[in-house]
């Protein structure tokens, strides 16, 4: 600023003498007035020089008692980002190296082109690049990562799976007479001479699926007598017609359906918002920056 001033002081000195020296000369009228067009137009570049340094020297003052005052620099919050942010704005434009123009901008240009990434209870949002939500933009749909499953959520997976496809290998069975008063009145060494090799195959996935229907509705290992009665309730009979059939198959699909939904309920299931992701947290706002920016 100093050497400004005497710049300025010693070409208006240089000017008006040399006014004086052409008023007392014979000088053509023509010549003065380009003389005091040139002397203007020195002054007029020295008024804007002035003017630029002393915004950027007003921006700089800004910004470094904002640092002595908080111990931070235009960017604001408590995070890692900011703070490095700050800091690296202290040596480049504390220091010299950059304007404060210049630094933000770069700052805006590196950030366009960063992935985002959020983490949620459900899972991890990453969006690729042009992160605008700084400056109060709006995102994109994000790919969404869901987390990893808990054991509780894989044995609750595996259940649900086994289920329907228990359902699906015995769904043909409809026990013949002889098999069924075998299954229920003959000793157990001799219910396999008096059972068929496929009802016999039929009649353990049904009753597994019974057995894991009590399971997933009680949370314990179900007993003999209420397998007995899940497989008299959902499973056909010696003596069921056609519409008792039909009826017991849609019973079992309720019965599936109503686990697979309250497994998917615990499980939290797909989130609802994956194509409008949590707000990033801002780490840049405009507004914040000092006045001028």
């Amino acid at each position: 600023m100093d050497t400004l001033a005497e710049r300025e002081k010693h070409i208006l000195a240089q000017a008006d003498a040399l006014n004086a020296i052409l008023s007392q000369t014979n000088i053509p009228q023509a010549a003065q007035a380009a003389e005091m067009r040139s002397r203007e137009q020195a002054a007029s570049r020295l008024a804007r020089q002035r003017a630029g340094q002393s915004r950027d020297d007003l921006l700089l003052a800004e910004a470094l008692r904002r640092s002595r005052d908080k111990g931070a620099g235009p960017f604001k919050g408590t995070g890692m980002e900011a703070q490095m942010l700050n800091e690296a704005y202290r040596q480049s434009v504390g220091g010299g190296q950059m304007s404060h123009d210049d630094f933000m901008r770069d700052v805006a240009s590196q950030r366009l082109g960063r992935q985002t990434t959020v983490a949620t209870p459900e899972g991890t949002y990453i969006t690729p690049g042009y992160d605008t939500s700084f400056m109060g933009g709006r995102r994109g749909t994000p790919d969404f990562v869901p987390k990893p499953p808990t054991e509780g959520e894989k044995r609750g997976q595996y259940t649900t799976s086994n289920l329907r496809q228990l359902n699906n290998a015995a769904s043909e069975m409809v026990p013949s007479i002889t098999d069924a008063a075998a299954e229920q009145y003959a000793p157990e060494f001799l219910k396999g001479y008096f059972t068929s090799d496929e009802y016999k195959a039929m009649n353990n996935r049904a009753r597994e699926w019974a057995a894991t229907l009590v399971f997933m509705r009680s949370g314990a290992t179900a007993r003999k007598d209420e397998v007995d009665a899940a497989m008299q309730n959902f499973w056909p009979q010696p003596g069921d017609g056609p519409q008792d059939v039909q009826r017991k198959a849609q019973m079992r699909e309720e019965a599936m359906a109503t686990a697979e939904a309250a497994y998917a309920q615990r499980q939290g299931g797909t989130p609802p918002g994956t194509g409008q992701p949590p707000p990033a947290k801002r780490v840049i706002k405009f507004g914040d920056l000092p006045p001028g920016s």
